[in-house]
C-alpha cells in the first residue's frame, strides 16, 4: 500500500472509497500480526506457571520464583526483536497499533518491576500478572474492537480476583488456564478473523 502525496488528488469517489478500503485491509493484517504477541505471552505465562507449580508439588526447590524474571526477560528480548522485524516490513503505523504497542512497552516496564519485587520477597507473581495483562488485553480487545479479545482481558481479570480466595500453589494452576484462556485461545482466533 502506497501513501497519498499532497500531489496526489481524488479524482472521483470510487477512487476514494478504494484508498480507504486499502488502509482498513492493510491495518487489518497488521493486526492480525499482533496475535503472535498473545499467543507467545499467553503460552510463556501458563509455562512458568506450571514449571513453577511443578517445582512446588513435586520437586522441593528453595527458590522456584527465579524462573519469573528468568522467562520474562528473555519473553521481552524475543519481543523486541519481533516488533523491530515487523516494524521495518510494514513501513507504517496506525494509531492502533502506536497505542497498542505504548500500552504494551509501559505495562511490559511493570511487569519487571513487579518481577523483581516478588522475586525480591519471594511471593508468587500471578496476582499481578494477571491484573496488568488483563488490563492489556482488554484495552486492546477493545482498541481493535474483538470481542474475543475483550473478553480474554475479563477472563484474566477475574482469575486476578479469584486468587484472593485460593491457595497459593492454585493461584499457579489458575494462573496457567487464564493464560490460556486468557491469551492464547484469543490470539488463535485473531489469526482467523476477517
Amino acid at each position: 500500500m502506497r501513501c497519498m502525496t499532497p500531489q496526489d488528488s481524488i479524482k472521483d469517489p470510487e477512487h476514494s472509497l478504494q484508498i480507504i478500503a486499502e488502509a482498513i485491509a492493510g491495518t487489518k493484517e497488521n493486526i492480525k500480526q499482533n496475535a503472535w504477541y498473545f499467543i507467545f505471552w499467553g503460552t510463556l505465562l501458563a509455562s512458568c506457571c506450571l514449571i513453577h507449580y511443578l517445582l512446588y508439588r513435586v520437586h522441593y526447590n528453595p527458590m522456584p520464583h527465579i524462573l519469573w524474571p528468568m522467562g520474562f526477560s528473555i519473553g521481552a528480548i524475543l519481543t523486541l526483536f519481533r516488533i523491530r522485524k515487523n516494524d521495518r516490513e510494514a513501513g507504517f503505523s496506525s494509531y492502533a497499533q502506536i497505542f497498542t504497542k505504548n500500552l504494551w512497552l509501559g505495562l511490559g516496564v511493570g511487569f519487571m518491576i513487579l518481577l523483581v519485587i516478588m522475586v525480591h520477597f519471594r511471593q508468587n507473581p500471578v496476582m499481578p500478572l494477571l491484573l496488568l495483562s488483563g488490563i492489556g488485553t482488554l484495552v486492546t480487545g477493545l482498541s481493535i474492537r474483538f470481542i474475543p479479545m475483550s473478553l480474554g482481558g475479563v477472563i484474566l481479570l477475574i482469575g486476578c480476583l479469584l486468587t484472593l480466595w485460593i491457595p497459593s500453589a492454585e493461584e499457579l494452576a489458575l494462573g496457567a488456564v487464564c493464560g490460556v484462556l486468557g491469551q492464547v485461545v484469543p490470539g488463535i482466533l485473531l489469526t482467523k478473523a476477517d
